[in-house]
């Protein structure tokens, strides 16, 4: 849940992706539905944060806005590199209990 909230600061193309995305690896009809159910609702809590974040009283310049979105963004940017090695390791593990 908190890393659809963190990127849903690009609302217009993350949620179709994600949707796609638990398409393609969750198995079973009642997981996917399951999934998904969680991803909307996900979204539409980070939707709810998003107005308190950005307050009529911080206008023109959002500052506290702009700080908790940048926040979440660096803590994305340095949260993926550990996910590719994380998977990247998952990967070659299983391929050598294929073999």
């Amino acid at each position: 849940m908190v890393v659809i909230y963190l990127s849903d600061s690009y609302k217009g193309s993350t949620l179709s992706s994600l949707f796609a995305y638990n398409a393609g690896n969750t198995s079973g009809h009642t997981k996917k539905s399951t999934v998904n159910s969680i991803t909307l609702f996900a979204s539409s809590v980070g939707d709810i944060v998003g107005g308190e974040i950005f307050q009529p009283k911080d206008a023109p310049s959002y500052i506290p806005g702009k700080i908790s979105i940048s926040s979440f963004l660096r803590a994305v940017s340095c949260h993926t590199p550990s996910t590719l090695d994380h998977s990247t390791y998952e990967q070659e593990e299983t391929s050598m209990h294929r073999c």
